[in-house]
């Protein structure tokens, strides 16, 4: 028993320490990119939106309406496609709320 035990951790030691500190490091780095990555995202969409109002011609959104092919703002980016399954999910969430506050 004695053996198996200075087996054990013999291993631990000399191999599965390291990776365990290597793992360690590139998970903490893993997590400084989602934050960035998120930050990013964030400031990314606040610029598209401040050009997109730019921009527009109008102000009020409805103003519009009837008018038929006269689009004055073209847009590409959806910011919907960047959030994961759980952002999506809380993201309708709130929208569905605020929708119901009009």
């Amino acid at each position: 028993h004695d053996l198996k035990t200075i087996t054990a951790r013999f291993s631990w030691a000399s191999a599965l320490r390291p990776l365990k500190a290597d793992y360690d490091l590139l998970q903490e780095n893993h997590d400084q990119l989602k934050q960035s990555f998120s930050a990013t995202r964030g400031d990314y969409l606040r610029e598209v939106t401040f050009l997109r109002d730019q921009l527009q011609k109008r102000k009020d959104p409805d103003s519009n309406l009837n008018k038929i092919g006269d689009v004055d703002c073209r847009i590409f980016y959806d910011p919907i496609v960047t959030l994961t399954d759980d952002e999506l999910q809380y993201v309708t969430s709130v929208i569905k709320e605020k929708l119901k506050m009009i």
